[in-house]
């Protein structure tokens, strides 16, 4: 350490996978990292004027599937996924399934250039949506009866999977599996389903699977009957797969992050799946996205729309898209994710400029193709996102590893997460190729991989517990403190209220993350405390400063399309909680709760037990505002602030300022290496250390966020748990350096994360780990212009990203 002197499902959901879908990732050469695919076919915008009928009339009159493809191909492009049926259900085949299809069939044209151009075919196809007015009996209806809609802004039904319609969806898969093949993949788009629902078929096969009435289901029968239902359907979907196609190819589209949703539905679902997709469209989620690309099982890709809209035809192109699409793919290519390309073509079936791009993406891949290939991350420092359970229930919080990703990463250290899941994600097998190793707080963490990390750390490795980092286990339990004290200690980390003097405490169930803390209720802003995506209910209670007589609580909905419609305030007396309003079907967006007579209370609680966004339920409970009023209209429940600034003494007389909230201790056996007073005026640890075999142990006060977002801090934690950054000298915030390892050396990718900004020269230097030392820079690609010279041990590297630089350092 290097801190200065002080431093001296359940079993409902355990169905069989078929064979088939049970195989190990394909080694296709198609999904070999990194790739760009191209994503097109023919939409119509459901705002614009016109029906579809009339759409289709002349649709595609210039259309020559030979040029896209052979376009496609010679830009560089690995794969070609082609729309055959959107959420509206227009078919773009000839099928016997319905008449709801196009005059032209476009499928069969597109097929056949594939062969031709040797161009594997990916079918990009919709199951559960379909606004085919045939199958319009055939929805998804809500609690007032009402068929289920994608949103307003794109109106089309959801199907039940349990009517007739789950035969006409596997009807079509098999005349395109059986008439257009080889077809190479299937990607499935917004594959889900929603509870409650009252149409016939729902109920019925509901009642069928439960022998509970659909009228009387919780909301965790309910997410757990649609789980199944998505589970059981890809299963059948895999058998029709291995009669017609059996090289076929399976992912859905956000299958990348839904193992850090609901784990034990994801599970069961990525198994199903030979790749993994998600949608990017900009820098900062396609980066985030692609951080999973090094601990996922599977080949993995993110998706960038070029084009205006996905609608045809798109409105023109900006300006700058070439520069913006190239930053945003090459964060998923130097990260080992491969990228689809979206474009929209003219309704002609010509495009307009987008060629241009592709093929400006494509070279600027093929010039660095085959070094990115065989490269893998740079581990400097490792962060925990978690390795829970295959049967844990709640989504994983990975926020905080996140945002220390981005934040360590933008310094100029190799950073790579470590998350683990049976058959989806997979830790690194040898930790000691990381210098420091970061925690976070309540990542979930089995026996196994917590002895691991113990190991890494007797063994000389740097570890850094967040918060109660460590303290959970692979289920999301507390653990026995008897489990953790080997690692820290005497240590029990308790987060600090949120205010000093007389203000509300204020807690909850859960909380999505720091955006949408507990405290937001009563912070007098538009802020909203939001629960984790977890079945119904959920709660916020506060506690009063001081006990007092209760008129009127008034509960606020967060603003937008959120309502809240089942909703019970309690309030508490003594140890006895009592209901003093029950709401149900509300359609207003706030609640008064008239107290008649007014009531005594200590604490008040808001249990929601259903929510509902653009009229389809959802298993997350928002609110704005909470206000406890006396009789006579005083608020009693004083505002909070969700965050505070803290100042930190280091060890050496320095300050640093940071962010709460922060986490007390009871206890630290260790050198306590920089401090901070709370906003309660208490005196806390804000970093502590000790010394665990050749290796060791701290421990931060500051949450994962905080601490990412809190600069100064961030730099001098991560100095002094694994040195100085592997990059340094850019600025942060203007260019992103991504890290890889070849045999040759480092290959650093500068990434202008402003690219409509004009390009700006920067020098970075670049230093070699412990016993490693570099002696020379060259560029990767053209137009990546680089000098370079040797300083102090280190190589100084001139680089011009314009608005992407690739060099490699050795």
């Amino acid at each position: 350490m290097r801190f200065g002197p002080a431093a001296a499902l359940l079993a409902l959901l355990a169905v069989s996978v078929h064979p088939a879908s049970a195989q190990q990732p394909s080694d296709d050469e198609w999904l070999d990292a990194p790739r760009m695919g191209i994503m097109t076919g023919f939409i119509k915008d459901p705002q614009a004027p016109g029906t579809i009928d009339e759409w289709r009339e002349g649709l595609g009159s210039e259309f020559d599937a030979d040029d896209w493809v052979e376009g496609f191909r010679d830009a560089g492009a690995s794969y070609l996924v082609f729309y055959d049926k959107w959420i509206d259900g227009l078919v773009f085949h000839h099928t016997d399934t319905t008449d709801y299809h196009t005059r032209r069939d476009f499928l069969a044209e597109v097929s056949q250039a594939c062969r031709d151009h040797g161009m594997p075919l990916v079918i990009y196809w919709n199951a559960a949506y379909d606004s085919n007015p045939e199958f319009a009996h055939w929805a998804v209806r809500g609690e007032f009866g009402e068929p289920i809609s994608f949103s307003e802004v794109w109106p089309a039904r959801l199907m039940s999977l349990h009517s007739p319609a789950r035969r006409k969806t596997q009807d079509q898969l098999r005349e395109i599996l059986g008439d257009y093949g080889p077809i190479a993949g299937l990607w499935l788009d917004v594959y889900r389903g929603v509870w409650p629902a009252t149409d016939e078929y729902s109920v019925r096969a509901f009642e069928a699977w439960s022998g509970v009435a659909a009228d009387e289901a919780t909301p965790a029968q309910g997410a757990t009957f649609v789980h199944r239902t998505l589970v059981d359907y890809a299963d059948e979907l895999h058998v029709i797969a291995s009669e017609l196609e059996p090289g076929l190819r399976f992912t859905y589209n956000g299958s990348a992050q839904a193992s850090l949703g609901r784990v034990d539905f994801a599970q069961q679902m990525l198994q199903r799946m030979d790749y993994l997709s998600s949608e990017g469209h900009r820098l900062e989620a396609t980066y985030e996205q692609a951080a999973g690309a090094s601990y996922l099982i599977r080949p993995m890709e993110t998706g960038n729309l070029v084009s205006s809209t996905w609608f045809t035809p798109p409105p023109p192109l900006r300006p700058d898209r070439a520069r913006q699409a190239l930053v945003e793919c090459a964060a998923a290519w130097c990260q080992g994710a491969n990228t689809y390309i979206a474009i929209s073509p003219q309704h002609d079936g010509t495009y307009a400029g987008e060629m241009e791009i592709v093929e400006r993406l494509g070279g600027w891949l093929r010039d660095r193709q085959e070094i990115l290939a065989r490269s893998e991350p740079w581990r400097d420092i490792g962060i925990v996102v978690g390795a829970p359970a295959p049967s844990y229930q709640g989504g994983v919080p990975g926020r905080a590893a996140l945002d220390l990703y981005r934040g360590l990463g933008s310094l100029g250290y190799g950073v790579e997460q470590l998350y683990a899941l049976d058959e989806v994600a997979r830790w690194p097998r040898d930790l000691s190729e990381f210098d420091a190793i970061i925690v976070p707080d309540v990542a979930p963490l089995g026996d196994e991989h917590l002895s691991r990390l113990r190991r890494y750390a007797r063994r000389g490795g740097e570890l850094l517990f967040i918060g109660r980092g460590g303290h959970y286990n692979a289920l999301g339990q507390p653990r026995a403190a008897s489990a953790i004290r080997p690692l820290t200690g005497e240590l029990d980390p308790r987060r600090i209220d949120y205010r000093a003097g007389t203000g509300s405490r204020v807690a909850a169930d859960s909380a999505f993350g720091l955006d949408y803390v507990p405290a937001n209720v009563v912070d007098g802003t538009s802020a909203s405390w939001a629960s984790t995506d977890t079945p119904m209910p959920h709660w916020v209670e506060i506690e009063l400063p001081d006990p007092g007589l209760v008129g009127t609580i008034r509960v606020t909905g967060r603003r937008g399309p959120f309502l809240l419609q089942d909703v019970d305030i309690l309030v508490r007396q003594g140890d006895e909680w009592v209901t003093v309003g029950t709401y149900r079907d509300n359609e207003a967006p706030n609640i008064d709760c008239a107290l008649e007579p007014p009531r005594r209370a200590e604490a008040v609680r808001v249990l929601v037990l259903r929510e509902s966004y653009r009229g389809q339920p959802r298993d997350v409970a928002d609110i704005e505002e909470i206000q406890v009023l006396s009789p006579e209209g005083e608020v009693l429940s004083p505002m909070v602030e969700p965050m505070y600034e803290i100042e930190a003494h280091l060890d050496d007389g320095h300050d640093l300022m940071a962010t709460g909230p922060a986490f007390a201790a009871s206890a630290w056996p260790a050198d306590v290496l920089a401090s901070f007073t709370s906003p309660l005026g208490s005196r806390h640890p804000l970093l502590t250390r000790r010394r665990l075999g050749r290796g060791g142990v701290s421990w931060c006060a500051l949450d994962g966020s905080p601490l990412a977002e809190s600069g100064p801090v961030l730099e001098w934690v991560a100095e002094g748990l694994a040195g100085p950054p592997t990059v340094s000298g850019h600025d942060p915030d203007r260019h992103l350096p991504i890290l890889r390892r070849v045999d040759e050396g480092l290959v650093a990718c500068l990434i202008d994360i402003r690219p409509d900004e004009d390009p700006v020269a920067t020098e970075i230097r670049v230093a070699g780990g412990e016993g490693e030392s570099f002696a020379e820079a060259a560029p990767l690609g053209s137009g990546d212009v680089v000098r370079s010279s040797v300083a102090e041990g280190e190589v100084v590297v001139e680089l011009h990203p314009d608005p992407v630089a690739t060099v490699l350092v050795r």
